[in-house]
Parts: C-alpha cells; sequence; structure tokens
C-alpha cells in the first residue's frame, strides 16, 4: 500500500464538508480542518468556513501529504498497516499526539513538549518492531482508550464515538 493509498483510505472515512457544533475542529471538508487549512494556507489564523468548504479534493491530498505523511516524517514508517493507523491517527488526533501514542506503543520516552516530527529513534524503533500489525493494533488501542476520556471530560463528544469506533473497526480490518 503506497501514501496515496492511505490518503484514500482515509478519504472514504471523512467524505466531504461538515460543521458540526460539537466538534472541536470545527468545519472540515475532506477530514481537513479550518485550523490545518489556515495553516497550508499561510493566513496565520484559520481558515474560514467559506474557505474550508472550497477545498477540493486535490487540495486535500496535497495537504495530507504534506500534514499528515512527510512534514510529520510518518511516511518513513516501512509498514504499510503501521503507517496506515499512524497516519489515520495524526488526521483525528493531530501527528504531535500520534507521535506521542507510537512512541508509547514502541516504549520510547516521548517529550514533554509536543513534537511535530517523529524523530530517527521512534522511525528506527518502529521500522524494527517484529510485530508491525501489533503496533498498529496497539495504537488502535490507545485510539479507544483517548475516545473514553475524551467524552469522559466532554460528554457533548459522546455523539461521535460511533463513528470513532467504526473508524477503528474497519482498520482492524486492514491489519
Amino acid at each position: 500500500m503506497d501514501n496515496d493509498a492511505i490518503i484514500t483510505i482515509i478519504l472514504q472515512f471523512e467524505g466531504g464538508f461538515a460543521n458540526y457544533p460539537a466538534d472541536h475542529g470545527g468545519p472540515t471538508n475532506f477530514g481537513i480542518t479550518a485550523a490545518t487549512l489556515g495553516e497550508s494556507l499561510g493566513l496565520g489564523k484559520a481558515a474560514s468556513v467559506d474557505q474550508v468548504r472550497s477545498l477540493t479534493r486535490a487540495e486535500a491530498v496535497r495537504i495530507y501529504m504534506k500534514s499528515y505523511l512527510t512534514g510529520p516524517r510518518f511516511d518513513e514508517i516501512a509498514d504499510d498497516t503501521a503507517r496506515l493507523v499512524l497516519v489515520d491517527t495524526g488526521v483525528l488526533h493531530g501527528p504531535a499526539r500520534a507521535i506521542a501514542m507510537l512512541k508509547q506503543c514502541l516504549g520510547l520516552d516521548s517529550s514533554p513538549q509536543p513534537e511535530p516530527r517523529l524523530d530517527d529513534a521512534a522511525i528506527k524503533a518502529a521500522n524494527q518492531d517484529a510485530a508491525p500489525n501489533r503496533l498498529a493494533g496497539r495504537l488502535l488501542g490507545l485510539r479507544l482508550k483517548a475516545y473514553t476520556s475524551q467524552i469522559s471530560e466532554d460528554r457533548t463528544q459522546l455523539q461521535f464515538l460511533n463513528g470513532w469506533v467504526n473508524r477503528v473497526a474497519a482498520l482492524l480490518e486492514q491489519i
């Protein structure tokens, strides 16, 4: 599975424009939040709802490639399944949180400051993992724990639980 296939899978989960009041990411299109689009456009702030709405699929693919693959160095994870789950985790939780989760799965110390890119040690450890499918499964397990924590902190997020769990289940089918 190459990076284009990974992006295609994620786009199948994400769909088109959505603007749910309870969604902490605000308006999204193809899974790209207003904040991510604003950063990509160099606005220095979140993009407007109209800018998010007018995002094209081709632009979204470019943003995914830069913000969720090459930028955080997720593209350097050799195993397709582990890379798919890591990229998808970055999309849902942000690359820095995905990096912290990966390091936790690998038993590596995570910086107290959010890390925008994987370091060489994490890439090496992930690529030398004897059971990359199990690594992907551990990442998905941490995501499930994160969802329960998120819902316990903010009950408005309960409305998204079914979608989050179905996404984890769909990814488990890839392992």
